[in-house]
């Protein structure tokens, strides 16, 4: 749903996250943390915050649990400048704030949160160096509060939309702690807090069923499950998502130092036709270059689960695209739109050609797009093989002349073909030729034309 990603050369965290607000009685937001035992502190720089609401939000937290009603103390800036010390004393209490009286701070804007035994101490500061503690005007008064937590809490980065349909990025760097904190090293673990997945009933074929909101007795009602359960549970006939926001995730990335592996997650009805939908871990690339994969595994969740690599013009489910995947039928197809919203054209070896791990790569040069493949990433080919548009056609050349832009999206692609249900697909020695940006691993990855509705989840868990 949010997502955190971290580079490694600026030490910089880029953390999505939406909700409706963290304050009354419960809380919605995105919240990357550590655990601290006892006492200690954490200290960041906010550099930037998207303005998808006044009271949109980012900062340092520390939490007594991972529920939505949990008592916490939190120091967030707000898109005005404006640093706000909150806090809830009591579980499914109610939030109290206290608003920096002084005028709105220019960002970059450091926070710092301690704790010392029950005793919270709310400080910010212009350079990091010279510090001050929150102060206010409002009823709530000035200096430390007192919240009761265990001697183990959760603390770190948290964002908050405050706009239940939109995700808001926020950029956080000189993130520091003192204290006993676990694990070591930059942070890893994010999640949502106080969000649930609303999704649409459907019939036996997949289609939506209409729900009429004026009936007075509800129809077959939208079922709301937590993402985690996606996955494993969803197919046709059971449930469809419906609007996903930009940077809200189905599938997802997992990348494996070690073996240099990545596995993708995702959903999808498919990568063609007049639109996609699907996983994309993606860059940009400026002008000519090329990426290639070997592609280790391909969950058969449908005969025509497809993961490969692509080249996209715009993250729109209609864009242009030209894309080289392979199928759990050992099938090499190269796929490709010429026109936004035009129908896609595919062309495929047989069935069982090819035998996996096997290698693919998709070459851009001006308008061409060219599609190889390789039983050992030495010795390429050009595909050959079927046109699906014109069956009467016995073999085409995997070459396409596709007008797009000069910066395209390049990366690693994962469509399930079974609507909401998630394949998964492992690629190694993945590499990437050109003006590509950022240089490293694929760090981000979003679903591509999918719909999601957010609701909340009260304190049982149910909406």
């Amino acid at each position: 749903m949010g997502s955190l990603r971290y580079d490694e050369m600026t030490g910089t965290y880029a953390i999505r996250g939406f909700g409706t607000d963290i304050r009354h009685t419960l809380d919605e937001f995105h919240f990357a943390h550590k655990t601290l035992q006892g006492d200690g502190s954490i200290t960041a720089r906010i550099d930037s915050i998207e303005n998808t609401d006044p009271w949109a939000r980012t900062g340092v937290m520390i939490r007594k649990t991972l529920e939505p009603t949990s008592e916490h103390a939190s120091l967030f800036v707000i898109p005005s400048g404006t640093v706000v010390f909150q806090w809830r004393s009591t579980q499914r209490g109610v939030g109290r704030r206290r608003v920096v009286s002084t005028k709105a701070a220019e960002l970059p804007h450091w926070v710092r949160l301690t704790r010392r035994g029950n005793t919270f101490t709310a400080e910010h500061s212009s350079d990091g160096a010279r510090w001050e503690e929150v102060t206010s005007r409002d009823p709530n008064g000035s200096g430390p509060v007192e919240i009761a937590m265990d001697g183990t809490a959760h603390l770190c980065l948290a964002v908050t939309s405050r706009d239940a349909g939109r995700t808001a990025e926020a950029r956080i760097s000189d993130v520091t702690f003192v204290g006993l904190v676990s694990p070591n090293g930059p942070l890893t673990v994010s999640e949502d807090i106080g969000l649930a997945t609303m999704v649409w009933p459907t019939d036996k074929v997949g289609q939506r069923m209409a729900v009429d909101s004026n009936d007075v007795g509800p129809p077959p009602r939208p079922e709301t499950r937590p993402l985690p359960f996606i996955d494993s549970e969803l197919r046709a006939g059971d449930v469809e998502a419906l609007t996903i926001p930009h940077g809200v995730s189905l599938g997802r990335l997992n990348y494996e130092e070690a073996t240099k592996t990545y596995t993708v997650i995702g959903a999808g009805k498919d990568i063609g036709s007049t639109s996609d939908e699907f996983h994309f871990a993606h860059k940009e690339l400026a002008g000519d270059g090329s990426i290639a994969a070997r592609i280790d595994s391909v969950q058969p969740v449908s005969l025509w689960t497809k993961a490969g690599v692509m080249m996209r013009n715009a993250l729109t489910s209609d864009s242009e695209y030209a894309s080289v995947v392979i199928t759990p039928a050992d099938r090499v197809c190269f796929q490709y739109r010429l026109v936004a919203g035009q129908k896609a054209m595919t062309i495929q070896t047989d069935p069982h050609a090819v035998k996996l791990p096997h290698w693919v790569r998709l070459v851009r040069k001006g308008t061409t797009f060219k599609a190889q493949h390789s039983r050992d990433g030495i010795h390429w080919k050009e595909l050959e093989g079927g046109d699906t548009v014109d069956p009467s056609t016995t073999t085409w050349p995997a070459v396409a002349e596709i007008q797009m832009k000069g910066s395209v999206h390049v990366g690693l692609a994962v469509t399930s073909r079974a609507g909401s249900a998630t394949a998964e697909a492992k690629m190694s020695n993945v590499t990437v030729t050109g003006d590509v940006k950022p240089t490293g691993e694929f760090l981000w990855s979003e679903d591509i034309g999918f719909q999601m509705i957010m609701l909340p989840k009260d304190p049982s868990g149910s909406n």
